[in-house]
């Protein structure tokens, strides 16, 4: 609702200072504060994503089928289910309850989809571990000692009756994030330290020696897709190419975690999956995209991001480039998205 009412304190700002002589160019300022807001929401995150409780009381409570019912179970939660620690029930309420609007359709489409794994059944589970984004439970981190982390995906560990072990990643829609890692990790350690001079030279000879936190959107803007004569970018995307056969290797382990030696699944919100699966190289694309850097008006984003596209096996996966953190001391980051 915020982010609503910025846009248009914007566009009153705007509506208000400024003399109409081309209504083409006030559509176009205002559109650039819409993608700009857009991008900046995007950025958002949970740090307890209420929907890494609501499928673990979905699997204990087979006969909860609607919002109401849900909202009632949270009272009393099933000691089956095991927290990293005392404060998360409560903010994982204070979630579920901001994403209630999208509780019905969550809970509609998952009893659809787990019907189809007679594994998740109440009987076959012992208990359920909610280990979010910063896992505390110590078996869980016995579990994954030999995985890498960005492999490791589960939010939610279910504990069978049987002894066996199977992870749950938990994505609010098919649009969430499916892989963040930086792009520094596939590069030598002379090629990042090349490219960090030449994005500080650039900086420096831009007039804009240090980090400065008010000069924030005029930096990123020296980043944006239109300015072509970007020497970081063209270093990076350099690198990219010449270590293109890395990438594709390592992103699509991580991202099906062929490495993991447990079942994982995930549920975007609409379908169920069992996402380990052994790729394939020969079947796989990394390459520069550029329909991505177009808006929804033809124009290029606002955006200091490098737009790409992951190609498995036909399945598509649209990957941003982009700064996590000040342009100055942050690496920029793999963020990959299911077309």
């Amino acid at each position: 609702m915020n982010t609503i009412l910025n846009i248009d304190t914007e566009t009153e700002k705007m509506e208000s200072n400024t003399v109409v002589e081309d209504p083409v160019v006030v559509v176009e300022e205002v559109s650039k504060v819409v993608e700009e807001t857009k991008e900046k929401k995007k950025r958002a995150t949970v740090e307890h994503n209420g929907m890494e409780l609501v499928i673990p009381i979905l699997l204990i409570n087979p006969n909860i089928n609607n919002k109401e019912q849900l909202l009632e179970s949270l009272d009393i939660v099933d000691t089956k289910i095991e927290f990293n620690g005392p404060e998360d029930l409560n903010k994982y309420k204070e979630d579920i309850l901001k994403k209630s609007k999208m509780l019905n359709s969550f809970i509609k489409n998952f009893r659809s989809e787990i019907a189809q794994y007679p594994i998740f059944n109440q009987e076959n589970i012992a208990r359920i571990l909610i280990s979010g984004k910063k896992n505390k439970h110590k078996e869980i981190d016995e579990l994954n000692k030999d995985i890498d982390e960005k492999a490791a995906k589960a939010d939610i560990y279910i504990i069978l009756i049987d002894g066996k072990t199977v992870g749950i990643s938990s994505k609010q829609s098919k649009d969430a994030t499916k892989s963040n890692n930086s792009v520094y990790n596939y590069f030598d350690k002379e090629s990042i330290k090349n490219l960090k001079k030449i994005k500080l030279d650039y900086l420096t000879e831009k007039g804009f020696p240090t980090f400065v936190k008010s000069e924030r959107d005029k930096v990123n803007k020296l980043f944006y897709a239109q300015n072509k004569e970007n020497p970081y970018w063209i270093e990076l995307k350099d690198l990219l190419l010449l270590n293109q056969d890395k990438i594709k290797k390592e992103v699509t382990g991580f991202l099906f975690c062929s490495n993991v030696p447990y079942d994982i699944y995930e549920f975007n919100g609409v379908t169920f999956n069992k996402i380990n699966e052994i790729i394939d190289q020969n079947m796989v694309t990394f390459e520069e995209h550029f329909p991505y850097y177009l808006g929804k008006t033809g124009k290029e984003r606002n955006a200091a991001k490098l737009f790409y596209q992951l190609v498995v096996c036909e399945k598509k996966f649209r990957v941003e480039i982009r700064w996590k953190g000040n342009v100055y001391s942050a690496a920029p980051q793999f963020l990959l998205h299911e077309e």
